[in-house]
């Protein structure tokens, strides 16, 4: 009897067990289940992207030349150079842009024989001002706490030779006051001391200098290459494939000596702001474009600001290319010192909400995107101005169409309308 019962526990006992495993794998097969679903149902994790205000642009590069209205200068005598005129800086008809220096001057002495000349220049111009308000007490007293104000800023900046150009002015100033009230003036004096140091240095020295004047008014660079002649803007009717390939060929001059000859080119006056960049182009680029279109332009070699300008012509083309000319008056950075360059000829920009263009998706023949409301996806028509492999430019203005700051579905498996995905 004992081992009977024994036997009847043992049984209940594996029935027991063997209930509680089909439940635990009915457990687990429904946790599967669901799990599986739900991965189904939400196409697992989903990249999104905020739509934004952006701009994208049809572009192309290309390297050019660059022709303008230019006056070379030359030197009138054999010598030494140092010119005076500021880089790209404006010059007037018959002002000094160089000295020739028949012999040559240790750097030392000639920098202190140009910073005296700096100097008397400017007390020389200052005399003439003051002269006009040497009766306008009132009017100094303002120009000394205006000039007083002004130290704090260059301490703060650290700028000590603005903080030397202020102590020079009020020096200036507090020496007009002093002729007013019947004082001694240190101003002559000055200008005395300076002028008999820059005597005595250029008599120390032997030194004997020519004049260089520009017959032109314009912007100075005494950067020269030898290729200014055939870069002048009269060489436009000229231009071709043939002499652009000329151009290429032709060797560079650049003069780097202080040492110069009578006639060698020792600078150049651009005389006007219109310039010209002539470059050869594919002619299926040039099929797209047409005198006075506007253009828009970025000299990737000197500056990162985009510049306007307009198509000025287009050359015939010919075996598959065409010359593109295009004309300008904007400020580029170097530009008067430049003879070629490579540019970016930005051709049309567009503007609107800016996404990823793998966002961009066909719906039933219309053009669209997936976006997320609330925690669905919902389909939104999409007008592409502009599409690349990366970006697309779209509408904001398109009815039911995607709006500023919506979330653009990038990726996802299984997305559809109405899918929740939150």
């Amino acid at each position: 009897m004992e081992k009977s019962e024994q036997k009847k526990t043992e049984k209940k006992k594996a029935k027991r067990i063997t209930g509680r495993t089909v439940t635990v794998c009915l457990l687990l097969i429904f946790i599967v289940y669901i799990g599986v679903s739900v991965i189904i149902n939400s196409g697992g994790s989903i990249k999104t992207y905020m739509a934004t205000n952006g701009e994208e642009s049809e572009s192309f590069t290309v390297d050019g030349y660059i022709f303008k209205e230019q006056t070379v200068i030359t030197a009138p005598k054999d010598g030494y150079l140092e010119c005076i005129a500021d880089e790209s800086g404006r010059v007037a008809n018959g002002g000094t842009v160089a000295y020739i220096y028949e012999s040559e001057v240790d750097t030392k002495t000639r920098n202190r024989i140009s910073e005296l000349e700096t100097k008397i220049a400017k007390i020389e111009n200052d005399n003439l001002t003051m002269a006009a308000s040497e009766n306008d007490a009132l009017r100094l007293e303002q120009d000394i706490a205006s000039e007083i104000k002004k130290i704090p800023v260059c301490v703060r900046d650290n700028d000590m030779s603005q903080i030397e150009e202020i102590r020079e002015s009020l020096d200036r100033i507090m020496d007009a006051k002093r002729k007013i009230s019947g004082e001694d003036s240190d101003g002559e004096a000055t200008l005395k001391a300076l002028k008999e140091e820059k005597a005595e240095l250029e008599s120390r020295n032997a030194v004997s200098k020519t004049e260089v004047t520009t017959p032109v008014s314009g912007s100075f660079t005494a950067r020269v290459d030898g290729l200014e002649e055939q870069l002048g803007a009269d060489k436009l009717s000229d231009i071709c494939q043939s002499y652009l390939n000329e151009l290429k060929s032709t060797e560079i001059e650049a003069r780097t000596d202080s040492k110069v000859k009578k006639g060698d080119p020792i600078g150049k006056v651009v005389d006007t702001y219109t310039w010209y960049f002539a470059a050869e182009i594919s002619e299926d680029i040039a099929n797209t474009l047409s005198a006075g279109d506007s253009i828009r332009l970025k000299f990737l070699d000197s500056s990162d600001n985009i510049i306007s300008g307009s198509v000025y012509s287009i050359t015939d083309a010919k075996g598959g290319k065409a010359v593109l000319v295009i004309e300008s008056s904007a400020y580029v950075d170097n530009l008067y010192a430049m003879s070629g360059a490579k540019v970016e000829i930005i051709r049309k920009t567009y503007e609107g909400l800016k996404i990823p263009a793998e966002c961009v998706r066909v719906k039933a023949d219309s053009k669209g995107v997936y976006i997320v409301s609330g925690n669905k996806v919902r389909f939104r028509n999409a007008d592409v101005y502009y599409i690349d492999d990366d970006w697309a430019i779209v509408s904001k203005e398109e009815k039911n169409g995607i709006k500023l700051y919506d979330e653009v579905i990038v990726s996802g498996s299984n997305i559809y309308e109405g899918k929740v995905v939150r």
